[in-house]
């Protein structure tokens, strides 16, 4: 007689040597964190058979925000108060994104406020822990491999009609990016302008992505039907987001390069990107406008790299 599917699960829960821990981890070295301050914060290890699960991992706080503006709601110092995060697994860092706040406006939010004052308070991590002896003396025999995205973010100024953005990177490859371009002088007020004045479809002629001085594009992207399918191949929810509406065209415009090679169905889970590591030159992104610039042009780019110890073919997401 074939085994019920409870009579399974019954023999699978009664032999297993898994149990789940829930960890609290508390910021108490100062009661409050405001702007321009930093804190760091230890997922604790606790014991050596405890495997953190890092699909469970939380951050929750209490943020106070103070503004005269009663638009600031909707305003990316609510949605991203951060500058800066990082996360490092002992020596290696996982993950390191500055101006952290720049790219969540770009993506989220085109709206200029005025500057908000926040404070963060009762900062706390949750995580979970598989506890079990057997899953981690084989982890202990075999050691895993992990790929993680990363994104980083490069700055550099242009000033000429047909300029170059140098993207060099250390990472095992380069899936994608996302590029702003607005005036230099509009870092000057950063916190009460708005924060995403790009260059619009309209301003650009055409840009085009070189790997070794080999373009990537066979022909140039020049229209704004083509911009949006780029930006879509990066972003999927580009495609059903209420901030990419009409105007994507004019003050929203953004330039979004994805140069993965696995389909858009599988974007979530596989990732397929540029060895940088062997490239001979940098990649270099050309921008060509349609009129000489007015000024000096202040160009922030996020890139979506892998991280990885060997070299990066296929790999599933883990």
């Amino acid at each position: 007689m074939n085994p019920s599917v409870s009579s399974l699960i019954g023999k699978v829960s009664a032999n297993s040597d898994m149990q789940i821990s829930h960890n609290r981890n508390r910021y108490l070295t100062t009661t409050t964190v405001f702007p321009n301050q930093y804190f760091r914060m230890l997922v604790p290890k606790l014991g050596p058979n405890a495997l953190l699960d890092c699909r469970n991992i939380r951050m929750r706080f209490t943020l106070t925000i103070t503004s005269t503006d009663a638009g600031i709601a909707v305003d990316s110092n609510l949605t991203h108060p951060f500058q800066r995060c990082r996360i490092l697994s002992g020596s290696t860092v996982l993950y390191d994104l500055d101006n952290s706040l720049l790219a969540m406006t770009a993506i989220y939010n085109a709206a200029t406020h005025t500057a908000a004052t926040y404070a963060l308070s009762s900062i706390e991590i949750l995580s979970e822990y598989i506890n079990s002896p057997s899953l981690a003396a084989y982890f202990r025999a075999n050691p895993m491999a992990f790929t993680v995205n990363d994104y980083s973010w490069r700055y550099q100024t242009i000033d000429q009609q047909t300029s170059q953005v140098r993207l060099s990177s250390s990472s095992t490859s380069l899936n994608g990016f996302i590029m702003m371009l607005r005036d230099q002088n509009v870092e000057t007020k950063f916190d009460n302008q708005d924060k995403v004045a790009v260059y619009n479809a309209n301003d650009i002629d055409y840009e085009n992505l070189l790997l070794n001085q080999v373009r990537f594009f066979d022909e140039n992207i020049d229209s704004y039907p083509q911009f949006f399918r780029e930006l879509k191949h990066l972003i999927p929810e580009a495609e059903h987001a209420v901030y990419f509406d009409s105007t994507f065209s004019s003050t929203r415009f953004l330039i979004g390069v994805r140069i993965s090679a696995a389909p858009n169905e599988f974007a979530g889970d596989i990732t397929s990107g540029v060895k940088t590591s062997s490239l001979n030159n940098d990649l270099v992104e050309q921008l060509r406008f349609k009129s000489v610039l007015s000024g000096v042009q202040r160009v922030d780019t996020f890139l979506q790299s892998d991280v990885h110890p060997g070299s990066l073919d296929l790999m599933i997401k883990y």
